[in-house]
């Protein structure tokens, strides 16, 4: 203001002057209170204005009896049932041979992996398991990839793939020359499946390791290649289960929150009854409460693996008969009558045992009960000598 007054001063007369002085004075006096007074009605509206809406957290599911646990998951139930369904994953692999020169030789093969994602890689008939295997795992990363192999199903049992075998040897009939007629292309499916069991968890320095061979001992219950009473077989559902599905809560969960074929075999089903596995196994997930997902699937292979996995068949009169060794004593686990057998085989590694057919069947199922893998290293002896020892202490 005194910037202006000293210039009106020497630009006008006094009286002029003054009242220019005064009137710009008063004019800024009033500019200056018009701008106070649009801050402070600025100011004010600000109060005055509502608050923003804020966000609100989005409600949290209903959760009805027998449906799903309180603690969120991703899912709930088998790894490998919920992975089977998610889309399928291509891995690269060197072409070779003919498929070098004509890419429509190459063929399709489908990997399964034990948590249920399924893998594909186009390549040559003439690519061997080992091409494919290290293709595999370096998809996979598994660290103690020597623990697994890639297998293949041919009448209802997996075989494994060798290093040096070209796939086109195992593969189905008509697979590797499909390009050559009118023929619609096949798919060759194989697994990746724990090839050699650990005797200890000692021996599997990485959890990946760990939970593959969860998995795996999962799928053998499944499929009954693996045998335990119904106590053992409780106890192992309610380890999975716990592992699967978290604590257990009877508001939220009631007796119907699992599928018992996720944890139960057919023949155990069939044996005991879906009424019988849902009153007793809730009980058995109870005591298991407040161990965590990897801690219960250490448990589950801990209890699968407390006792001596060699399995004593012995040989009657009248049936035959399966024992395990339980201390310095050996249990018998199942009594076969003759009548109940249709066929017995040994082919050096796998000693199998295949019952009649259940009456209303048309054809008999596939046995897998009552397959008992022989040791590598023990199939040396003679199998009769087994026999004739556990025969012996039978009678």
């Amino acid at each position: 203001m005194q910037y202006g007054s000293e210039i009106a001063l020497r630009m006008g007369r006094a009286e002029s002057d003054r009242e220019s002085i005064i009137s710009s004075e008063v004019s800024a006096f009033n500019d200056q209170n018009a701008m106070r007074s649009m801050e402070h009605h600025s100011h004010h509206e600000k109060f005055l204005l509502p608050p923003p809406p804020t966000r609100q957290p989005p409600p949290r599911p209903h959760v009805s009896n027998g449906t799903m646990p309180k603690r969120t998951r991703d899912y709930y139930g088998p790894e490998f049932v919920h992975r089977s369904s998610n889309p399928i994953i291509r891995i690269p692999i060197p072409l070779q041979g003919e498929s070098l020169k004509n890419p429509t030789h190459v063929r399709r093969v489908v990997i399964v992996l034990l948590t249920g994602q399924k893998l594909e890689a186009m390549c040559d008939p003439s690519t061997t398991g080992q091409q494919l295997f290290e293709a595999v795992i370096t998809h996979a990363e598994l660290p103690e990839f020597f623990f697994f192999g890639l297998s293949y199903i041919n009448d209802g049992e997996h075989f494994f793939i060798d290093g040096d075998t070209k796939l086109h040897k195992v593969a189905p009939e008509g697979w590797k020359d499909g390009w050559k007629g009118n023929m619609p292309p096949l798919t060759f499916t194989v697994y990746l499946r724990m090839k050699f069991y650990p005797e200890h968890l000692g021996m599997l320095r990485h959890s990946v390791s760990r939970h593959q061979l969860y998995l795996q001992l999962r799928h053998d219950l499944l499929e009954e290649r693996l045998l335990c009473n119904d106590e053992k077989t409780l106890a192992l559902s309610g380890l999975a289960i716990q592992a699967e599905y978290g604590d257990y809560d009877q508001e939220t969960m009631g007796k119907n929150y699992f599928i018992p074929e996720h944890y139960y075999s057919g023949r155990v089903i069939k044996r005991v009854g879906v009424g019988y596995i849902r009153d007793n196994t809730a009980d058995s997930h109870c005591k298991y409460t407040g161990l965590s997902q990897t801690q219960a699937e250490v448990e589950f292979i801990k209890n699968k693996n407390d006792s001596n996995s060699l399995t004593w068949v012995g040989i009657t009169v009248k049936c035959l008969v399966l024992a395990e060794n339980h201390g310095i004593q050996r249990n018998i686990t199942q009594q076969l009558g003759w009548h109940t057998i249709m066929k017995i085989s040994f082919n050096k590694r796998r000693f199998s045992v295949q019952p009649k057919p259940d009456v209303g069947q048309i054809k008999p199922p596939k046995i897998n009960q009552l397959q008992k893998q022989i040791a590598l290293e023990n199939h040396q002896r003679s199998i009769t000598s087994s026999l004739e020892t556990i025969a012996t202490w039978y009678f």
